[in-house]
């Protein structure tokens, strides 16, 4: 099967997100997490891997290192048309509360994922 090459953001819902973490215990947040790490990491054409990203969230202190990138990659995802929207440091502390940090890292991944459908 042959990729596209030019990497998409998948068009989400920004309340099925933080619906989903609620009613499956955060199970959700992790199929969550693993599939806009992905995004972000072939949209920001970075280094990173996404399932390491996920297996790190799951273990203390590797946990907020994993999230901070994360942070990191919504912040460089928000400054592609040359202005920054959001701070990684914000984004971060936002994780405090994760049903918020998922609404707003999905209404600002929703910016461009328009075109693409997605769970």
């Amino acid at each position: 099967m042959k990729q596209s090459s030019a990497p998409t953001i998948t068009y989400r819902s920004i309340f099925v997100p933080p619906l989903l973490l609620i009613v499956t215990f955060g199970l959700y947040g992790l199929v969550w997490f693993y599939k806009t790490s992905d995004e972000l990491i072939r949209y920001n054409k970075q280094e990173g891997n996404p399932l390491a990203w996920l297996i790190m969230a799951l273990i203390p202190l590797l946990n907020i290192f994993a999230v901070f990138s994360h942070a990191q990659a919504v912040e460089k995802f928000s400054m592609r048309d040359g202005h920054e929207r959001i701070g990684a440091t914000l984004i971060f502390l936002m994780w405090l509360f994760p049903p918020l940090a998922l609404l707003f890292i999905q209404a600002e991944l929703n910016a461009v994922g328009r075109g693409k459908k997605g769970s």
